[in-house]
């Protein structure tokens, strides 16, 4: 859970920057350009996507049905999400992110060895909030545009108390947190053709993702029935990562 709330927003820059190269081509291509016309997307290019983002502070995001299912353990979770998220572009080579997630959650699960056999559910509620800051330096490179950016982001889980619906191996819990923050550095790229009456843009983003403090997630549970206290982990997340996206816009 707290890894995927580390992604970065998609860039603020590159996206806005190929728009303007794309209309700069059009006009050439139906010869109403003025010669200058190319060094525009570098003069004035910046106060479009300034202007762009401006109108694009703030989105609201209603969401899907999330469900997760571990068929060979006799689990079943289901997670539908609430998430309410802010974006905001100062200037074009800053941006602030944040975003807060409220998950109702329902699990089932079997306790099964020989002799004995037992079904517990269980239904609550966890809250999961992002900070996000990227720092980006958009230049070019002839007809490629490269975007060197730094991120910093800070994930927080909260999950409230519970108390599982069984018997004998039925658990509860008073509640846990965690938390995580990711440092993020890298670069992207992307270029722009003609593809027969498209313009096409592919575009590449690689970054070397690095997570501090503490990465192994525990919780303490006790048995509902005797009070028996025990502490569980989960799965580490991976201290470092290797992040690549690619993708293909047309228009």
């Amino acid at each position: 859970m707290l890894g995927s709330g580390a992604r970065h927003p998609r860039s603020c820059l590159l996206d806005q920057w190929f728009w303007r190269l794309g209309q700069l081509r059009r006009q050439q291509e139906r010869r109403d350009r003025r010669p200058q016309s190319r060094r525009l997307r570098l003069r004035h290019g910046c106060q479009y996507r300034r202007n762009v983002a401006s109108r694009r502070r703030h989105r609201l995001l209603a969401v899907r049905h999330l469900g997760r299912c571990a068929p060979q353990r006799g689990r079943r979770g289901q997670l539908p999400p609430r998430r309410l998220r802010g974006w905001q572009s100062r200037t074009p080579c800053l941006a602030q992110w944040r975003r807060w997630a409220w998950n109702d959650i329902d699990t089932s699960r079997a306790v099964i060895f020989p002799g004995f056999f037992e079904r517990e559910k269980a239904s609550y509620n966890a809250d999961t909030g992002q900070l996000f800051g990227e720092v980006a330096y958009p230049t070019s490179m002839g007809d490629m545009a490269l975007e060197p950016f730094a991120g910093i982001a800070f994930v927080k889980v909260d999950i409230d108390s519970f108390k599982e619906h069984g018997e004998v191996a039925a658990l509860r819990s008073g509640g846990f947190d965690e938390d995580v923050s990711y440092s993020t550095l890298g670069l992207r790229a992307a270029t722009t053709m003609h593809v027969s009456n498209l313009i096409v843009t592919p575009k590449v983003a690689a970054a070397w993702q690095h997570a501090f403090d503490d990465v192994t997630p525990g919780a303490a549970l006790a048995f509902a029935s005797t009070g028996i206290g025990f502490d569980i982990t989960g799965v580490p997340l991976a201290e470092n990562s290797l992040l690549v996206e690619a993708g293909l816009d047309s228009i």
